[in-house]
C-alpha cells in the first residue's frame, strides 16, 4: 500500500504530513478536554473553527450537521448536569426541577468543549484518507497490529452495515414492527444473533482470500513523506492556537 502525493488544495491543512495530523490531533484534543473556564472554551471553540476554515469544513453544511450530529448526547447534558450539580447556588426552576448557576456554566462548558473538540478534529484530519493517517501513526511507531486493526474496522465496518440492513429489511418484509413485546424482543435477539454469524462467516472468507494473496500477518504500508511549508504554516498556525487558548483559560 503505497500513496505519498499530496493532495493539491486551496486549503494547506489537506496538505499536511499525516505524521503530523496524528500528533497534533492528540495535543489539541488533550488540551481542550483539560480546559475548565467559559473563556478557555470559547477560545478553544473559536481556534477549531479557524482550523475549519483553514481546511475547508467551515463552508461545507454537511460536515458542520456531521459535527452536531456526534455531539446529540450534550442534550442529555443539559437535561441532568444543570439539576444534579451538588453545592450550587440556586438560579431558577423548570417544571418544578430546580437548576443551579454552576450546573449552567458546567454545561456549557462541556458542551462548546465537546463542538470544539470534533470541529477540530474533522478539521485536522481534512481530506485525509483513513489509509494516509494510519500509515503516519505507524510511521510514529504505532503498533502494527492496531493498525491493521483499524484499517481492517474501517473497511469492513460498512459490509457488516449492509448485511445488517439486508436482515432488518427481510424482517420488514415480512411484517415485523418495532415494539415492546416478546415476539418482537426475540426477533431482534435473532437478529444480531443472525448478524454475528454472518460476521464469522464473512470473515473467514475474508482471511481465506488473504491467505491467498500471500498474507503472513502484517500489512506492508510504506510511507514516504518529507515536510514542507504547509507542514510549516499548520505548527505556527496551532502553537499560536495553543497560546492563545491557554492564555484565555488562565485568565
Amino acid at each position: 500500500m503505497e500513496r505519498t502525493e499530496r493532495k493539491n488544495s486551496v486549503f494547506f491543512i489537506n496538505s499536511v504530513d499525516p505524521r503530523l495530523k496524528v500528533v497534533v490531533l492528540a495535543v489539541w484534543s488533550a488540551l481542550l478536554a483539560i480546559l475548565e473556564t467559559r473563556e478557555g472554551a470559547a477560545a478553544g471553540f473559536f481556534g477549531s473553527l479557524i482550523l475549519a476554515a483553514f481546511s475547508g469544513k467551515l463552508f461545507s453544511p454537511g460536515s458542520l450537521w456531521k459535527v452536531l450530529a456526534v455531539n446529540v448526547f450534550l442534550i442529555f447534558i443539559w437535561l441532568f448536569l444543570p439539576f444534579s450539580y451538588a453545592g450550587g447556588v440556586p438560579a431558577g426552576s423548570v417544571l418544578g426541577f430546580a437548576f443551579t448557576r454552576e450546573g449552567v456554566d458546567l454545561s456549557i462548558v462541556v458542551s462548546v468543549k465537546a463542538l470544539a473538540i470534533t470541529l477540530g478534529a474533522a478539521s485536522i484530519i481534512g481530506d485525509s484518507s483513513v489509509h494516509d493517517l494510519l500509515a503516519g501513526a505507524r510511521a510514529l511507531g504505532v503498533p502494527e497490529k492496531m493498525i491493521a486493526l483499524m484499517l481492517l474496522m474501517t473497511r469492513y465496518i460498512q459490509v457488516v452495515g449492509d448485511e445488517y440492513r439486508r436482515l432488518r429489511n427481510a424482517m420488514r418484509i415480512r411484517g415485523f414492527r418495532a415494539r415492546v413485546s416478546g415476539h418482537a424482543l426475540k426477533s431482534v435477539a435473532n437478529l444480531c444473533g443472525m448478524l454475528l454469524v454472518r460476521g464469522f462467516e464473512r470473515a473467514d472468507r475474508v482471511l481465506a482470500a488473504m491467505l491467498c494473496r500471500g498474507y503472513r500477518g502484517r500489512f506492508w504500508i510504506k510511507f514516504e513523506r518529507r515536510f514542507g511549508l504547509a507542514d510549516l504554516l499548520f505548527v505556527i498556525t496551532m502553537c499560536l492556537l495553543i497560546f492563545m487558548v491557554e492564555y484565555r483559560d488562565a485568565v
